[in-house]
C-alpha cells in the first residue's frame, strides 16, 4: 500500500510539473564595457516561455538595486513559445547614490 501511495504521488508530481511555466533567460551575465560618464549603455535580454502554459513574471531583486542600474519592463506575460524582450541600461550620472 505504502508503495502505491508513494507512486501515485510521484505521478502527482509530475503532472502537476508539466503544467507550470518555464522561462528561459537568453544571457545570465552582462559585460557593459566601459561606461562613460552620463552615457547610457544598454543590452537587450530575451525571455523565453519554453514551457506548456503562458508565463506571468516579475522581477524582484535581492537587496538595494543601484541607481546607476534601469531595468525594464519588471513585470509582464510571455504567451507559450513566444519571446519578451528586457532592457536593461546602465547610466552613471553622480547624482544621489553616486556611480558605480
Amino acid at each position: 500500500l505504502d508503495s502505491a501511495i508513494h507512486k501515485a504521488r510521484r505521478l502527482a508530481d509530475l503532472k502537476e510539473m508539466e503544467g507550470r511555466p518555464q522561462l528561459e533567460l537568453s544571457n545570465q551575465f552582462f559585460d557593459f564595457g566601459v561606461v562613460k560618464f552620463d552615457k547610457k549603455v544598454t543590452q537587450v535580454a530575451e525571455l523565453a516561455n519554453t514551457g506548456p502554459v503562458d508565463a506571468h513574471w516579475h522581477l524582484s531583486v535581492t537587496g538595494d538595486k543601484p541607481d546607476w542600474l534601469e531595468v525594464q519592463p519588471v513585470q509582464g506575460k510571455v504567451s507559450v513559445g513566444k519571446t519578451s524582450e528586457i532592457v536593461l541600461t546602465v547610466h552613471l550620472d553622480g547624482g544621489i547614490g553616486g556611480s558605480a
